[in-house]
């Protein structure tokens, strides 16, 4: 079932070694197209940093699984989405990558 967050809990997550990015891949209606994983993160702070914004976006995480998906923008009225690939660190547990992104500001 996928699950809320925000691109400033992804973050926080990747900033503090729990997860890592392993792929990037942006869908439109021309094909899609693969993003290096350090690109990704870089334009990941910027939207961070882009205040309000950011937290429009649709973020949605599964943390049921190893590598865990991240989708953006899948749900929203669009044509371009991306799914992003994130490795759990040695030692972290599902329930805590649960409680990491969870976003339950309603």
């Amino acid at each position: 079932m996928k699950r809320n967050t925000t691109p400033e809990k992804v973050l926080n997550a990747i900033n503090n070694k729990k997860l890592s990015v392993i792929s990037v891949k942006a869908f439109k209606d021309s094909g899609d197209d693969a993003y290096a994983p350090d690109q990704f993160v870089e334009e990941l702070e910027f939207l961070c940093e882009s205040g309000y914004f950011a937290e429009m976006i649709d973020f949605k995480f599964d943390a049921v699984t190893n590598p865990i998906t991240l989708d953006i923008g899948r749900l929203n009225y669009c044509d371009v989405y991306m799914v992003i690939k994130l490795d759990v660190a040695d030692g972290v547990t599902p329930q805590e990558i649960k409680d990491m992104l969870l976003y339950t500001d309603y």
